[in-house]
């Protein structure tokens, strides 16, 4: 290798290459760039690398370099990127690095370095990309690095991570000068103090995370100035006060958390307009008050983690209607109230915790509600459903069922239930029930053209609360349900209508109207009932019909099938049901 002394340009990245670095390389005087990157070389780095004038680019990175960073890369002076991360160098940045005038990029990351970062790094004027973080550093970040930008003139740090050291101190006004800066990593360190308002002059920055410090105070309202922001990472730190609404004004936000501090007051209804949020964790704070609806906006969010906090009130529905998200925890809070209807069509959730709440009624109808694990629904005592660690929601609907008070409505006394059975406890009946006096051939002469026609409707509806739109196990009586009831396990009015309709048909045909059922449910004519006879559809074991008793048939039956229609959104009302009969030449 020493022989190609015209060489300029030599890569062997990414291979399988063992062994030291040879000296030899030294003699490649014309070099300009050397990729030995990703590969196994180990021993120290030569010192005949301080004969390579002309080098521009030395990367190392990824390999399993050890010992001193070498004074002879000093000599260096014509290098722009130096790349040695993720070796295991040891010792500390040394001195000789700010003789290297024309770097732009110095990546020492994922190393074993100590001690401190020299003052004379700030000498680097044309640096946009300093990485030194996972290292061991023990010092303040140097000051001559905060003064670089005025000796710049805008060539600083386009990038600056300092993650994952031991550095302390804290974070300099001057940061907001460097007015090209578009990230900041300083995680994980012992940073204390406040955070400078100055980091709002920043106007570039995509990427400020300071998480995992000693930081107090509150949070800059001038953060809000950031337009350009995509992630705030501020969680892990004793930060205080109220979150300010100026948050709202990140627009390009994609990442917001402030997880495990002390702020407190509401979460601000702004962070709604932060339209391009996915991530969004608050937790571990004392945030108190209701969520404001406005977070609901957030149609990108997959992940929304407000627990261990105060909040208090129900669940608003909007944030049932925020399309992607996939996880969501509200668990330790004070949240009452049910779970609100529009998480049923939530189907991209995955993941859920709202355990340690005082949450109350069915669970939402899909499987991250329904197949989640009990510790994620514990300690919500008026939760019900089929989940594991729930009790079935039956009670619940029956004491609903046992405050209703109509005459025909028969009193419910009570209920029994158990994990194999459930019984209802009515009011005694001396005249039996509808199916078995339709059963029998002599009592159902008893209920004559008249009466039938006179049958007051029944409806699942009125069971339930107005909020309430679902149960988590079959509402109604089978024969009479909606059949996209039995798929969606979704009550609403269109349902009660439906078993109204059947109910007529039951009543008039002295029969359940199965066959007629399915010839419905399988027809493509808008006109429900077409081809239907009248006389296929009467109980046989009734005299004919009388001319005036007719028409009222008639019209009950044009109404069942109306109340029948496959198509829910084509049934009517049941007010306008009502009114209909009203109306109807026999008053019922």
């Amino acid at each position: 290798m020493g022989n190609l002394g015209k060489l300029t340009y030599l890569s062997l990245f990414s291979n399988k290459l063992t062994g030291s670095i040879p000296p030899e390389v030294g003699m490649l005087r014309s070099l300009s760039v050397l990729y030995l990157s990703e590969n196994n070389l180990t021993g120290a780095i030569p010192t005949s690398i301080e004969h390579l004038a002309n080098l521009t680019i030395f990367h190392l990175h990824r390999n399993k370099i050890f010992g001193f960073i070498p004074q002879e890369i000093g000599m260096l002076r014509s290098l722009a990127k130096l790349d040695l991360s993720e070796n295991s160098l040891t010792g500390s940045v040394p001195h000789f690095i700010g003789k290297l005038g024309k770097l732009t990029v110095l990546s020492l990351f994922a190393n074993k370095l100590t001690g401190s970062i020299h003052p004379e790094v700030g000498m680097l004027s044309f640096l946009c990309v300093l990485y030194l973080y996972d290292n061991d550093f023990t010092c303040a970040i140097p000051s001559s690095i905060e003064n670089l930008a005025n000796l710049t003139q805008l060539y600083l740090y386009n990038y600056i991570d300092l993650s994952y050291n031991k550095l302390y101190g804290q974070l300099s006004q001057k940061w907001g000068i460097c007015h090209n800066l578009t990230s900041v990593k300083i995680s994980n360190n012992n940073l204390y103090g406040r955070i400078p308002p100055e980091l709002g002059k920043a106007t570039q920055l995509r990427v400020l995370d300071l998480s995992s410090h000693h930081l107090v105070g509150e949070i800059p309202t001038n953060l809000g100035k950031l337009a350009l922001l995509l992630d705030l990472i501020l969680n892990n730190n004793k930060l205080t006060a109220n979150i300010p609404p100026q948050i709202g004004m990140l627009s390009e936000l994609t990442l917001l958390y402030t997880a495990k501090n002390n702020l407190s007051g509401m979460i601000p209804e702004q962070v709604g307009e932060c339209t391009q949020i996915l991530h969004l964790n608050f937790c571990k704070n004392t945030l108190g008050v209701s969520i404001p609806s406005q977070i609901g906006n957030l149609n990108f969010l997959e992940n929304l983690d407000l627990s261990r906090n105060q909040l208090i009130g129900e669940i608003q529905w909007q944030l049932g209607e925020m399309q992607r998200l996939g996880t969501l925890n509200f668990s330790h809070n004070e949240f009452i109230g049910s779970i609100p209807s529009t998480f049923n069509q939530r189907v991209s959730l995955k993941s859920i915790d709202i355990s340690y709440n005082q949450l109350e009624g069915p669970l939402a109808a899909i499987v991250a509600f329904q197949k989640a694990p009990s510790e994620a629904l514990a300690h919500n005592n008026g939760l019900c459903g089929n989940a594991t660690g729930l009790t079935p929601c039956f009670p619940m609907k029956e004491k609903e069922a046992n405050e209703i008070r109509h005459r025909n409505v028969v009193k419910l006394y009570g209920f029994c239930s158990h994990t194999r059975h459930s019984f209802l406890v009515y009011e005694f009946l001396e005249g039996g029930s509808l199916r078995k006096l339709l059963s029998n051939d002599v009592q159902t002469m008893q209920l004559e053209w008249i009466k039938r026609s006179h049958i007051s409707d029944f409806g699942t509806v009125s069971l339930l609360k107005p909020d309430s739109s679902n149960w988590t196990s079959f509402a109604g009586i089978l024969g009479y349900a909606a059949p996209e009831l039995a798929y969606t396990m979704q009550v609403n009015e269109k349902c009660d209508v439906y078993g109204s309709g059947v109910l007529s048909l039951v009543v008039i045909m002295g029969r359940h109207p199965s066959d007629i059922m399915s010839s419905l449910s399988a027809s493509s004519s808008n006109s429900i009932g077409h081809g239907v006879l009248l006389k296929d559809l009467l109980d046989q074991r009734l005299s004919p019909l009388e001319k005036q008793v007719a028409e009222e048939v008639v019209f009950v039956v044009n109404l069942a099938f109306a109340c029948l229609h496959p198509n829910a959104a084509s049934r009517p009302k049941m007010k306008e049901v009502s009114v209909w009969l009203s109306k109807s030449k026999t008053s019922l």
